[in-house]
């Protein structure tokens, strides 16, 4: 295991370490060997949505509920939350990060890469489509979950490599926006967790 483990690859996301946590073999088939199922059509959905959600926050183009286009209708719920969210604009979207995680895999220190949908001060947030509400996770969930703690964690050292910005480490907080893929036009609902340093 430890020699496939060590073969060509560059780096891991945190939703690859969530997939590696949860079964190293389907990590290997998928990220190793690149072994994947076809996108099916709710992660393309999915996939859009957070484009036209990054649209907005970059240019302020909001999307309308009244649009023809499901996409744009679906990302058009966020607009009943968005007075909890960054204004458009404020915020780093798509945030790329990269370093070399704390944790010892494959028998080395393992490096990070990945995007975070939303970053502003303290505050990360993650664009989460769903059939269904009842799939929302708890806060206690949310506060376990393997992605959202390591962007929290890779926050907290960014803020104490950084001194000069000002950043309280006390005040990390991490999102969920859950944004309906199926039924009535229902709005998107914000689980929002602070992170104990």
């Amino acid at each position: 295991m430890a020699s496939i483990l060590a073969g060509n690859w560059t780096g891991i996301s945190a939703s690859q370490l969530k997939t590696y946590s949860a079964c190293v073999r389907q990590w290997i088939l998928e990220s190793l060997f690149k072994l994947r199922s076809p996108s099916t059509p709710s992660q393309i959905l999915g996939t859009n949505v957070h484009a036209v959600l990054e649209k907005w926050q970059k240019d302020g183009t909001r999307p309308s509920k009244d649009s023809p286009d499901e996409v744009e209708m679906r990302a058009s719920q966020v607009m009943q939350v968005a007075f909890l969210l960054p204004k458009p604009g404020t915020a780093r979207v798509e945030a790329a990060i990269h370093e070399l995680l704390p944790v010892n895999l494959a028998g080395g220190r393992v490096p990070l890469r990945g995007y975070i949908d939303l970053w502003y001060g303290t505050d990360i947030y993650d664009y989460k489509t769903t059939s269904s509400m009842r799939y929302i996770k708890s806060v206690d969930e949310l506060r376990d979950d393997i992605q959202l703690v390591v962007y929290a964690g890779w926050l907290l050292r960014y803020i104490r490599a950084n001194p000069h910005l000002g950043l309280d480490e006390n005040k990390i907080t991490v999102s969920h926006v859950y944004i309906p893929t199926k039924g009535a036009h229902a709005g998107a609902v914000i689980r929002k967790v602070p992170m104990p340093v």
